[in-house]
């Protein structure tokens, strides 16, 4: 949230409970777009367009988002193998 509006997009002051509240209620077997790519192992995922944007731009503001960095880190290095292992079949 903090990034957001670092970059001026005005999000009501209710957004982040709202968001927490849907997670927590979604059936266990709930998942995300992205982790239906990275199930599918094609090696094309929305990695760089949700989670490495929010990254790039937080270190352009200078908002820390050390949860953010951390899945991004671990995440690029999985779409990265899968990337290799869709190449080498």
């Amino acid at each position: 949230l903090n990034v957001a509006r670092t970059l001026g997009i005005d999000l009501p002051p209710e957004a982040g409970e709202k968001t927490w509240a849907q997670f927590v209620q979604a059936p266990d077997e709930a998942t995300t777009s992205m982790h239906t790519d990275f199930l599918s192992e094609k090696g094309v995922t929305e990695l760089e367009s949700l989670t490495g944007y929010v990254v790039r731009e937080a270190h352009a503001s200078r908002v820390a988002v050390p949860t953010y960095e951390n899945m991004y880190r671990y995440l690029s290095n999985t779409a990265l193998l899968l990337h290799y292992k869709g190449v080498d079949q």
